[in-house]
Parts: structure tokens; C-alpha cells; sequence
């Protein structure tokens, strides 16, 4: 279940985000409409009929708008309660004790629509947003993935990277209460993970970043006030990056001092857009790391043993051989297997006592079902297919497993 939060806590942020948003919606037309019943109410007989009459159009177009948001808003909270029953029902199947063994098809199934949420979790990471869609639209399980979140993700970050800070500004206000204490869930390695309570600094760091453009621009006096607007509030917090911001004005973009010439790098941005996708995904429960990633990592987790480093490699090991894998398992700690198991580098079958290690004289060993059946075909002879040694199949000796 720890890889599948998202799948539960992303429609309940969205859920969640509407609420908020149809309250202040309904909160702001209620407001209207109550001043223009006071208006009509403070004037009395003073007003004439066909004053009466307009403001009453006035009144009624905006109860009219109100209604129109509220059927919005029950649109949008369809949707996503429609998308939380679907997911229940997803993981219902999965929860049947006996669900593989009453239906194979049927568990076949379930985890084919697994491996194809995973597949569109990493190219909706990648940006490859149309693949995702058709996926989604021919396995038919739009109601079981986020494509609009990672849209919505890749529409502000786009913005970032046209260097305007407007968009995730806005998300920021939209999220303001979110953002100042948001639970995160925080992974150690890939599995095991603990909660702890974070206050954003996307904000400061957007605002930050318009002071700096202004100081680039030499709108010096445009950069003070906005200094004295957005910074002063935080003075007890980020007081030290304040201090560092205002001296910059002293300075411009071709500064060498090394204290203030990286805050005119172009690389803020980049940073900028890191920051903004880590603490989007962390507000919708979202892993930074890939669930492909974490799927392979779950996996490999389970294989890796002291011996799976340079220079001691089996070419049939998943977590020895690929580049990629490799790189995916290197900081994955070696898993605890209190018994030995050997496997056949010929036949990739297991050693037990039914088919046991049988060891050459160079120390090399392999099944007995391997060696016999190259004994069988080679006059009693076997070959070590790893140095091309030769050996009589009499000379191997039993290797007996602790």
C-alpha cells in the first residue's frame, strides 16, 4: 500500500482544492447578493419602478452565476468521487484472499492494469503526455491515473521556464493553507517511510527570484518596494537570504563577488522548477521517484546480496548485470537470507537435494542435472563454461548447502 497512496491521496487533494474553491466562490455571490438586497432595502421608496427593476435583473443574473458555479462545482466533485469508487473497486479486487485462485484471468488482468498505471506514471514524468493518454483511453483506465494533475504540473513549470513567476504564484495562493504545514510523507530508502510536518519556502523563493529580475532590469526603486511589500512579513524567517537579497542592489548581473553573482544566475530557475514539481507532488501525495522506479527497486530489493558488487558479478543476476538495474539497486542495502540458495549459471534452476551442487576441481560449481546432461552428450566429460576447463564428471564432488 505504501506505493499506492497517490492513487488515493491525489483525488482527495483535488477534492479537497474544490471545496475550498466552491466555498469562497459561494461565500463571495452570497456576499453580492446580500449587499444588493441592503442596497434596495437602505433606498426604500426612493427608488423608482424602473430603478426597482434593474436591480432586481441585476439580482437575479447573479443568482443565475451562482448556480451556474455550484453546478461547476458539482461537476468537478463528481468526477473525482466517481474516480475514488473506481479505485476502490480496483484495489477490492486485489483484496480477494482467493481472487487468483478463483479466476487467473481475472488476476492476470488486474495486474496488467497495475503495470499500465506504472508505464503512464513514467511517461506523464517524461512529458510524453499523448502516449499517456491513449494508453490510458485503450486499457480504459482514465479514472485510475492523474493525467490533469501532471498537466497542470507541466503548464506552470512551462511558465517557469519562460522565466514569469505569475502562474505558480497563483497555485501558490490557491494552496497558501496547504502549503504552510503540509504532512509529507518522507521515504527512507524506498519502503519504509515516516511522517514529518514541513513549512514551503516555494513562495518566498518566487518571490525572491521577481526581486532579483527587477535588480537585473535596474528597476531599483520597483525593486524596493516590492522587498518592502513580500519581505517584510518574513523577516523572522528567512532575515539572512533578505539581508543577502537587498545588498545585491549595491551590485548587477556581471558582479564577480562570488556572495551575490549566483544570485543573478539563470540556474535559479531550473531550481525553481525543481522546487515547484517537489512540493506539488509532495501536496498530492505523488512520489518524486518514478513508481517504476520504486516497483523495480521493491523487487530488487529482495535479490541483492553481498556479493552483487564490481569484480564479483553473475551475468544471469538482474542486479549485476544491466547498467540501468545496476544503478537502481546501488543504494538498496544487501537483503537478510538466513538460508543459503544456489542457482544453476547453466540451467538457472535451483540446487537443493533433489539436484545438488556438484563442485569441479577448480572450485567452480553447478547443478547435477547440468553436469550429467553434458556428461550424457560428451563421453563422460564436462566443461566449465566459465574458464573452458575440462574434467571428468567423476572427478566432481557433492557440495552439501548449510
Amino acid at each position: 500500500m505504501e506505493l499506492e497512496q497517490a492513487l488515493f491521496k491525489t483525488p482527495f487533494e483535488n477534492l479537497n482544492r474544490n471545496f475550498r474553491r466552491s466555498q469562497k466562490g459561494v461565500e463571495k455571490e452570497i456576499s453580492n447578493v446580500l449587499k444588493e438586497l441592503n442596497d434596495i432595502e437602505n433606498r426604500g421608496n426612493s427608488l423608482s419602478k424602473r430603478e426597482a427593476f434593474d436591480q432586481l435583473d441585476q439580482l437575479s443574473n447573479k443568482l443565475k452565476s451562482l448556480k451556474r458555479k455550484l453546478d461547476e462545482y458539482k461537476s468537478d466533485e463528481d468526477v473525482q468521487l466517481q474516480r475514488f469508487k473506481a479505485r476502490i473497486d480496483h484495489l477490492n479486487r486485489f483484496g480477494d484472499v482467493n481472487f487468483k485462485e478463483i479466476d487467473e484471468a481475472r488476476s492476470k488482468e488486474w495486474h496488467k492494469i497495475r503495470m499500465d498505471r506504472i508505464l503512464i506514471d513514467y511517461l506523464l514524468r517524461n512529458e510524453y503526455y499523448d502516449t499517456a493518454e491513449l494508453l490510458a483511453k485503450e486499457s480504459n483506465i482514465s479514472e485510475l491515473v492523474d493525467i490533469d494533475v501532471f498537466k497542470n504540473a507541466q503548464k506552470i513549470s512551462d511558465n517557469l521556464n519562460q522565466r514569469e513567476c505569475k502562474e505558480a504564484l497563483k497555485w501558490c495562493s490557491e494552496n497558501r493553507s496547504k502549503l504552510r504545514k503540509n504532512n509529507v510523507s518522507k521515504k527512507l530508502l524506498f519502503h519504509v517511510s515516516f511522517d514529518i510536518f514541513f513549512q514551503s519556502n516555494l513562495e518566498f523563493s518566487l518571490r525572491m527570484q521577481e526581486f532579483i529580475e527587477l535588480v537585473r532590469d535596474d528597476k531599483s526603486m520597483e525593486a524596493i518596494q516590492h522587498a518592502q511589500t513580500h519581505f517584510t512579513p518574513l523577516l523572522s524567517t528567512n532575515l539572512d537570504e533578505i539581508q543577502t537579497a537587498m545588498s545585491a542592489l549595491a551590485f548587477n548581473q556581471d558582479t564577480k563577488d562570488q556572495r551575490f553573482s549566483h544570485l543573478f544566475g539563470f540556474q535559479k530557475w531550473d531550481d525553481l522548477v525543481l522546487q515547484f514539481r517537489k512540493e506539488y507532488y509532495q501536496l498530492f501525495g505523488i512520489s518524486d521517484v518514478c513508481l517504476l522506479d520504486l516497483n523495480l527497486q521493491s523487487g530488487l530489493s529482495t535479490l541483492k546480496t553481498h556479493f552483487c558488487q564490481e569484480g564479483n558479478t553473475n551475468l544471469d543476476c538482474p542486479v549485476c548485470a544491466p547498467k540501468l538495474v545496476k544503478t537502481l539497486a546501488e543504494e538498496i542495502p544487501p537483503a537478510l537470507h538466513v538460508h543459503s540458495k544456489l542457482i544453476c549459471r547453466i540451467t538457472g534452476k535451483l540446487m537443493d537435494d533433489e539436484n545438488p551442487p556438484l563442485v569441479m576441481p577448480n572450485g567452480n560449481a553447478y547443478s547435477r542435472q547440468a553436469m550429467q546432461e553434458m556428461a550424457n552428450t560428451s563421453e563422460g566429460r564436462v566443461i566449465d563454461p566459465e574458464t573452458g576447463e575440462e574434467f571428468q564428471f567423476s572427478d566432481l564432488k557433492r557440495l552439501y548447502i548449510c
